[in-house]
């Protein structure tokens, strides 16, 4: 995966993102006509959360740092991949918290009235 990393950079970073974006819109139209629109948002979730777990750290490192990947980066990738994990949980139980907090007080203002 390193390799693939250092031969694809050059595609990835810059001005070069910009036609990539638009080959991105126009293929996930034509998907989404092929497989149904609901079939690509699933698909395009999960891809969403491998690049933002694994991929952004790693691009992280190689562009604004200009360090070579050694051990040392791949356990910061690991540790990045774990605190934003429990960010997310985190976030969801106090999201969910509240939701049911809200609820049950939108239910007693209306039982007033």
């Amino acid at each position: 995966m390193l390799e693939f990393l250092d031969t694809s950079i050059n595609y990835i970073s810059g001005l070069n993102t910009l036609p990539w974006i638009f080959i991105g819109f126009i293929l996930t139209i034509l998907f989404s006509l092929i497989i149904g629109e609901e079939n690509v948002n699933k698909a395009m979730k999960r891809s969403a959360l491998i690049l933002l777990f694994v991929f952004v750290p790693l691009l992280l490192f190689r562009i604004l740092l200009n360090v070579d990947f050694g051990f040392n980066q791949i356990i910061f990738t690991l540790f990045c991949f774990v605190i934003i994990s429990l960010m997310y949980v985190l976030s969801y139980f106090f999201a969910n918290y509240k939701a049911k907090k809200n609820e049950y007080i939108w239910r007693g203002k209306m039982e007033l009235h």
